[in-house]
């Protein structure tokens, strides 16, 4: 019998789940509360989604548990992107970066920075900063929108990994698309400087929108690598 750690999930019915932590990190969010302590109990409360539901995604992950990315088949892929950029394939590109995108979700960051060649040279007082924000902000993140909702936080998120140049521009973000009253030609406009930027600080905030489940910021930005590396 396996001694790997069994993690439970309760239901919005009632029911319960143990799953060994290999398949339930199959999703980000679980993940993200596994590694980085988001609950406190030995039960993850999944307010949201029912017993027969559950059923159906535990069969999903236990399938594809296997089915993990190595770093070298992310790097074929950046280079895949590279050659569609090359060739001025529109069409390609956009598959490949919506291909990119769902293979980074639930990387770790390590192995990300690795595939950009990227040196973490933060130093520890940038990495430690605090943010107050209101909640309507903060769920513009799909990951601490699902914490909150099924109470695994306390009032203090730790955000391990992310930087406090990187989150600022992320809730610069969050901010912009929670305001009432803005155009979309507003919104192009802001886009459009949101992304000018020095290309390390893209990285990182490809970082953090996997990290944080943005795909809004996630897309965008993997957008302007790719036109940048025209």
């Amino acid at each position: 019998m396996s001694s790997e750690k069994l993690i439970t999930f309760k239901t919005s019915n009632g029911e319960e789940f143990k799953l060994t932590k290999a398949v339930a990190v199959r999703s980000k969010v679980i993940k993200n509360m596994v590694q980085y302590m988001y609950f406190t109990s030995n039960v993850l409360p999944l307010s949201k989604v029912d017993g027969k539901t559950m059923t159906k995604m535990i069969q999903y992950w236990k399938k594809h548990s296997e089915e993990d990315v190595t770093e070298d088949q992310l790097k074929k892929l950046v280079g895949v992107l590279l050659a569609a950029n090359f060739f001025d394939d529109k069409q390609l590109k956009e598959v490949i970066i919506q291909e990119f995108i769902d293979r980074i979700k639930g990387k770790p960051i390590e192995k990300i920075r690795e595939v950009f060649c990227i040196v973490n040279d933060y130093t520890p007082e940038e990495e430690e900063e605090v943010f107050v924000l209101d909640k309507a902000i903060a769920v513009r993140s799909q990951a601490i929108k699902n914490m909150v909702e099924d109470n695994c936080v306390s009032n203090v998120i730790p955000l391990p990994y992310v930087h406090s140049k990187t989150m600022t521009k992320a809730v610069e973000y969050w901010k912009k698309y929670s305001k009432e009253g803005v155009s979309k030609d507003m919104l192009m406009d802001f886009d459009k400087a949101f992304v000018k930027v020095h290309h390390l600080i893209l990285y990182d905030l490809i970082l953090v929108a996997n990290f944080l489940n943005d795909k809004e910021i996630l897309d965008m930005i993997c957008q302007e690598v790719a036109d940048r590396i025209k």
